[in-house]
Parts: structure tokens; sequence; C-alpha cells
């Protein structure tokens, strides 16, 4: 009985090794089949395109690059010299009257004035000015008059004689020149006559004697000022101060000698 079971599980195990046998040829036989159709179908495929063939090259071993060295920071743009701090322009010093002159403000600036000595008719005293850069001055305000008197006066003491007279910077207008425009009303008192050098506006400063200006002869276009060395009026009835119109080519009038012009007055812009 014994050897009956043992015989049916010995034949139960061969078929069982036979089946898995079967399975594996089976399975081999279709692996085959689809690996050669594979096989036809890709070479079949390279027949009709034809792909560019690599050369082969032998693998080579490279030594590794050095690091590169590290790169410098970009240098700062340069910057231009810088500029001294500018420097205000120099001032320029104020305008000054020459040595010995005297200063004056007026509306149209500032003006010097000085006083000097010398019988001269009304041209030469001009032309004196001139070559000190200067013109015969005219009389702005009482401040002008009285410096200019006073410098006159002392001129007059030094030559020890009371009376004489001093050249301004005034002239009678064209028009009211000549014997025919004398008693034109345009031509009265201060209205015939004019500061020439070019600084001085103010008529009032024009006070005459109570009988001029007179124009007697028609030729007195230039005017003189009266200096008195005591204060007292001059002989004439004129007071220090008054003017009185003369030739500008006369130094004198009549036969008095005391009334030499003894000075005259250049008046110039300071520099």
């Amino acid at each position: 009985m014994k050897v009956l079971v043992i015989l049916l599980i010995v034949v139960a195990l061969s078929k069982q090794q036979s089946q898995c046998d079967s399975s594996d040829d089976s399975s081999d036989r279709s692996s085959d089949s689809r690996d050669s159709h594979e096989h036809h179908h890709h070479h079949h495929h390279r027949g009709n395109h034809q792909h560019p063939t690599r050369p082969i090259t032998k693998a080579t071993t490279k030594k590794a690059a050095p690091p590169p060295p590290p790169r410098k920071p970009p240098a700062p743009p340069k910057r231009p010299p810088a500029l001294p701090p500018k420097r205000p322009p120099p001032k320029r010093p104020p305008p000054k009257c020459p040595t010995g002159w005297q200063m004056f403000e007026r509306i149209s600036g500032k003006w010097c004035i000085q006083v000097f000595d010398g019988i001269f008719n009304r041209n030469e005293a001009q032309a004196k000015c001139q070559r000190l850069g200067a013109t015969l001055s005219g009389m702005e305000n009482a401040h002008e008059k009285h410096y200019m008197h006073t410098k006159a006066v002392q001129i007059l003491k030094k030559q020890n004689l009371p009376y004489g007279a001093m050249w301004l910077g005034i002239m009678r207008k064209k028009d009211c020149r000549g014997e025919a425009n004398r008693n034109k009303e345009a031509c009265q008192k201060s209205r015939a006559f004019y500061w020439n050098d070019g600084s001085t506006f103010n008529t009032n400063m024009m006070t005459w004697s109570w009988w001029n200006p007179d124009n007697r002869g028609g030729d007195q276009n230039c005017v003189y000022m009266y200096i008195s060395a005591s204060g007292q009026p001059h002989p004439n009835g004129a007071h220090p101060g008054n003017l009185d119109d003369i030739p500008c080519d006369m130094s004198r009038t009549g036969a008095n000698l005391l009334q030499y012009t003894r000075a005259y007055a250049c008046g110039m812009k300071p520099k």
C-alpha cells in the first residue's frame, strides 16, 4: 500500500515537471520570434534613413584646468582734479581825489575840487586845469561854494590883497550871446548861463551882484566870482561870492588893479 502511494506521487511530480519544460520552450520561441522581428524592422529602417556615423574617439583624460585668478574690482572712474575754490575778484579800491584836492558828493556822483593861484584870463585858466586832467569847476551847493571861497581867500592873504576874483566853469549860452540877444526874456539873469564842467546842474548857486549879469558890450560870455579876504564887499559893491559876467580874454576889469583874477577853481571826477 505504501509503495502504491509513493508511485502515485512520483508520477504526479513527473507530469508537473514535463508541463513546466514545455511552457519554458514556448516562451523561448516566442521571445526569439519577437527579437527576430524587431531586428528585421530596425534593419529595414536603417536602410531607408541612414544616420551619419560619428567617429569613434578614444577617451582621453584631461587634466583639470586651474581655477581662473580672482578678478580685480574695476577701478573707480577718474575724476577731474579738484579745482581750487573760486576767490572773489579783488575789490576795486574806491576812487580817490588827487593829493590836495577835496572830494564832494553830488547828485551826479563824486567830484574833486582844487583852487589854484595865478593871474590868467579864462581860456588860460581852463588850459591849466586841462593839463591836470580837469576842467574849470562849477558849484553844486553852498558847501562847495564856501570851500572855493575859503581857498581863494588863503591865496589873497598870502599876497596881502584884500580883494580879488576867481574863474569858474560857467559860460553864457550860445543863443544868448551878442548885443542883439542882450534883452531877450530867455537870456535874463541865470537863464542865459550854464555850468560847463559836465557835472554841475544847480543854477541856484548862480548868485549875481545887483547889476549883473549885464553883458555889457555883448561879449561878456565868461564868469568869475568875487573874493574878499576881509569878508567886506568890494569897492564896487559886490559881495563875496557874487558872480559877474566878463569877457573871456580879460584878467581884470576897469582900472582897479584889486580886481585882477587871482585864482581859478579846477574840478574832476575821482580816479
